[in-house]
C-alpha cells in the first residue's frame, strides 16, 4: 500500500486536523478519538517507514 502522495489524489484521504488534539487535553477524549489517536499514529509511521506491515508490528 503507498502513501506517499495520497492525500493529493484522494481528498477523502485527507485527515481533517482538529487543533484540540494538538494539546494534552487527554483526559477529556472519548475513547473512539483515542483509537483513531493511536490509528492516526500507526498511519504516520507508516508514511515514515515506507511500509504499513513494519509500521504495524
Amino acid at each position: 500500500m503507498e502513501l506517499r502522495g495520497e492525500r493529493e489524489r484522494s481528498p477523502e484521504l485527507a485527515l481533517p486536523r482538529c487543533p484540540a488534539a494538538s494539546h494534552t487535553g487527554d483526559a477529556t477524549m472519548t475513547q473512539e478519538q483515542k483509537v483513531i489517536r493511536a490509528k492516526v499514529g500507526v498511519l504516520e509511521l507508516a508514511k515514515q517507514l515506507g511500509n504499513v506491515s513494519q509500521a504495524c508490528k
